[in-house]
């Protein structure tokens, strides 16, 4: 089976100690299964903000697995024109250059990026290739959510073409998933009369981190090793972007360090748009690293050495981030800001807790409590190893996905 899978802005098989994401998971599934995998992205890294090539590329992503990278141009700012011009861009020279392609038999396309996956629909409509949307985000609600109170009125006139291409493609389509319940409960009052039902629910996902460190320290993480034996550490890994509220986690640094507890010590590993600003905020405090970006065994080295993970995030109701499965996955219980779905996952499997955005002493306490209470989080350890086993490993969740990309194909007839 050829398997066409449209998502930009995930890490690439080609960018040295990136870190697999929800669609290279799912590449690497289908190739694993025997199909013939090409991945089409643009040539632009979105996490370091940088061109790998100045071309188009077709290059090896893996075994069975072709990269389809089309230049699109670049871009600084997450909102920004420039952005919203590299995905018009994206979308319009995959549909120059879709046709001249070998004929997939299934097409899986990311959601958002609207333009991108509006056009992955649409040529596989005319084609009868039977197309499956994944979503990730509402959009474009999640704009309309972010945009400053002065737009707000004005956001959905503004962004009626995005309307009309989501209500399309998701009412074209012939299946969609998503990353949470709620965004599928989303996406079915979006479609609306015609929306195909039922759908699934694909959790990101994440891997079991090992217990086995590197012999070497990385240089980036020297400073894990003082007072290593008795420290709490509580870790964030991300892109320092506006859906971090990281200002909160550097206040409550600051709390720990005035009011204790002395044992608490904070690491922000990541790069982006704030990376200056919260450098500034957080120079001299001597329980706050921020260690730039990381490679994929440096982030499994600092996970390994944590206690807590944290998800300080400014996002719509339900959503359910790669970040969530990243910590569980390390054994991690997780602190988040996160409204809806994963509040009563952490409820629920009471591995974690929830805070409300920029809340500082809601933090801190929460802080307070795990390293002044060690039966609290060898319990919090305890549940959140539990509730990443029962169901939340990535290695499950993308074979099963990939049968289901299989099931769609061989509805329409086609048997492999």
């Amino acid at each position: 089976m050829r398997v066409w899978l449209l998502q930009d802005g995930e890490n690439l098989p080609v960018q040295e100690g990136a870190r697999p994401m929800r669609m290279w998971r799912l590449a690497t599934a289908l190739a694993a299964r025997g199909h013939e995998v090409t991945w089409w992205a643009s040539t632009f890294s979105h996490q370091r903000k940088k061109l790998l090539f100045s071309e188009n590329q077709r290059i090896f992503g893996g075994p069975g697995i072709t990269l389809r990278l089309l230049m699109a141009g670049a871009y600084v700012r997450n909102v920004s024109f420039r952005r919203y011009r590299h995905h018009k861009r994206l979308a319009r020279k995959f549909r120059d250059s879709a046709p001249d392609e070998q004929r997939p038999d299934v097409i899986v396309t990311s959601f958002p990026q609207t333009d991108l996956a509006y056009e992955a629909v649409a040529f596989g409509k005319t084609r009868g290739i039977p197309t499956l949307v994944d979503i990730r985000d509402p959009w474009p609600d999640v704009f309309v959510d972010k945009a400053p109170r002065f737009l707000k009125p004005f956001s959905p006139w503004l962004l009626r073409g995005a309307y009309a291409k989501t209500a399309y493609l998701l009412s074209e389509a012939d299946q969609w998933v998503a990353v949470s319940e709620g965004f599928e409960k989303w996406a079915g009052t979006r479609a609306g009369a015609n929306g195909v039902r039922p759908c699934r629910v694909f959790y990101i996902g994440g891997k079991r981190v090992s217990d086995l460190v590197p012999q070497a320290l990385p240089p980036a993480l020297k400073w894990l090793e003082n007072g290593a034996a008795d420290n709490i550490v509580f870790a964030f890994v991300g892109t320092f972007g506006r859906s971090y509220d990281l200002e909160t986690v550097i206040e409550v640094a600051r709390l720990c360090e005035q009011r204790g507890p002395a044992r608490a010590r904070f690491v922000i590993a990541g790069d982006g748009e704030k990376s200056d600003a919260l450098t500034r905020l957080g120079r001299r405090l001597g329980n706050l690293l921020l260690p730039g970006w990381l490679s994929s065994d440096d982030i499994d080295y600092l996970l390994s050495h944590a206690r807590v993970g944290l998800v300080p995030c400014i996002s719509l109701p339900d959503t359910v981030p790669n970040k969530i499965f990243e910590y569980l996955g390390a054994g991690l219980p997780v602190f988040s800001s996160l409204v809806g779905e994963v509040d009563g996952i952490l409820s629920r499997s009471d591995a974690g807790f929830s805070y409300r955005v920029g809340d500082v002493e809601g933090l801190y306490e929460l802080v307070r409590r795990v390293v002044t209470t060690p039966d609290l989080l060898d319990r919090l350890t305890r549940n959140a190893r539990v509730l990443f086993d029962q169901g939340l490993c990535a290695d499950r969740i993308y074979a099963d996905y990939a049968k289901f990309v299989e099931s769609l194909a061989e509805r329409e007839g086609r048997k492999f």
